[in-house]
């Protein structure tokens, strides 16, 4: 017999919404030689064989565009020092997670057997499963030798020494 379901069966095929595509990367002008400025030269460069100037404002949105945007010195310095620092965390977050795999590596092998061996001998997975069994009859017998204790010593106080009289 078939199980019922509330929902209709098969799910519906979902449909994608189209997403957007992101924007172009920004291409960064090469630096400029030390000692001069970017404005230094007032010729444009033409990337054209032919000589003829490329038209970037017209019609092509996707085609990126030269940024006049240029890094300080401070600005790379500062750039290389968050790298740095970045390489640093992740060379010491990499160290603690080695030092934490081979802590745990190194509890798994000094463990007799694992539980989960299934290679070893049944009494081996036994004595390992059921250790709480042991710990539990250990605690019986415990109990119940100080009540038979307790007992013993009630007989002797009242049918021996007399003590409590009934």
């Amino acid at each position: 017999m078939a199980k019922r379901v509330r929902s209709g069966g098969r799910p519906a095929k979902r449909v994608q919404g189209r997403r957007p595509s992101p924007p172009p990367p920004v291409r960064r002008a090469p630096d400029p030689a030390p000692g001069s400025s970017p404005s230094a030269s007032a010729e444009p460069i033409s990337l054209l064989d032919d000589g003829a100037d490329l038209d970037i404002g017209e019609g092509d949105e996707d085609a990126p565009r030269a940024s006049s945007a240029h890094l300080t010195d401070s600005e790379l310095r500062r750039t290389e020092e968050l790298q740095e620092e970045l390489r640093a965390r992740e060379r010491a977050a990499m160290a603690d997670q080695i030092r934490q795999r081979t802590r745990e590596r190194e509890v798994r092998e000094s463990a007799p057997v694992a539980a989960g061996d299934v290679n070893a001998p049944l009494r081996v997975r036994a004595a390992h499963e059921y250790a709480y069994v042991a710990r539990d009859v250990r605690r019986i017998i415990m109990t119940g030798g100080l009540m038979v204790a307790i007992l013993a010593v009630l007989a002797i106080l009242i049918n021996v020494l007399g003590v409590i009289s009934i």
